[in-house]
């Protein structure tokens, strides 16, 4: 992640709405899907049950945070804010956008926490961002991403077809879809691995990883445009940590 934040918030909104004005200038086209993140939605620490996360909830504390960044973060921590905050202010001026020119297309985002599960091509492409983090945890190397220890994910099939539901399916228009299949843990993860492998030694459980998060007012929303095309629901926790390390198991 890069630590320069203004760079990153101006890259990432200049991106979004160059693709927007590109994607207005074309008459075929019928939908635009933006890709955005939990992290435009609240930052991982403050998902508690007494709050429930809600569609039109944005970051901005976030965005607060990335005005005055503390000099004694490290890069990583710089980086993650930048990220939290380009996503937050590059979906906020998408949706400004949409209202001020009314594009002749619909126009919806899907808000994805940490995507985990089975690689396009393990060779070609490693593990992309939090599917990294299982493979991390699972060779015990893991440490930099304790802020990521509890939380939120979604497989990334479900959330490539989730994208596909809001180009076709036809009852999307103009929302934001909440792609969180369920909250997760390390401690779960662990236990997956020592049921896949009861000969290796993993790290010990981490102690007050069981606490409850917040509802998610939108996930019933995403899991139901995932029914209408054609699968049973989210893919399970367990399920998708396996495909997210099942080229370790061989």
């Amino acid at each position: 992640m890069d630590p320069d934040v203004q760079k990153v918030i101006d890259t990432t909104v200049a991106g979004t709405i160059s693709a927007l004005e590109s994607a207005a200038k074309e008459a075929s086209v019928k939908r635009f899907v933006l890709t955005s993140s939990a992290g435009a939605v609240r930052d991982i620490e403050k998902h508690i049950p007494e709050k429930p996360v809600l569609v039109d909830e944005f970051n901005e504390d976030a965005v607060a945070l990335a005005r005055n960044i503390p000099k004694s973060l490290t890069s990583l921590q710089k980086g993650f804010i930048a990220y939290e905050a380009s996503k937050t202010i590059s979906e906020q001026k998408a949706w400004a956008w949409v209202k001020e020119n009314q594009p002749n297309f619909g126009f919806s985002t899907v808000v994805a926490p940490a995507i985990l599960g089975r690689p396009l091509s393990v060779e070609k492409q490693g593990h992309p961002a939090s599917s990294a983090i299982p493979v991390k945890l699972f060779e015990d190397n893991a440490a930099e991403f304790k802020y990521m220890s509890r939380f939120f994910y979604v497989s990334g099939e479900d959330v490539g077809l989730i994208h596909v539901a809001a180009l076709v399916h036809p009852d999307v228009g103009n929302e934001r879809i909440f792609a969180y299949a369920g909250p997760y843990s390390w401690n779960d993860w662990l236990k997956t691995f020592r049921e896949l492998c009861p000969g290796k030694k993993f790290p010990d459980d981490a102690p007050g990883l069981d606490y409850a998060m917040s509802k998610i007012e939108g996930r019933e929303r995403a899991e139901r445009l995932l029914i209408d095309m054609g699968k049973p629901g989210f893919m399970g926790l367990e399920e998708t940590v396996k495909a997210n390390i099942e080229h370790l198991l061989a």
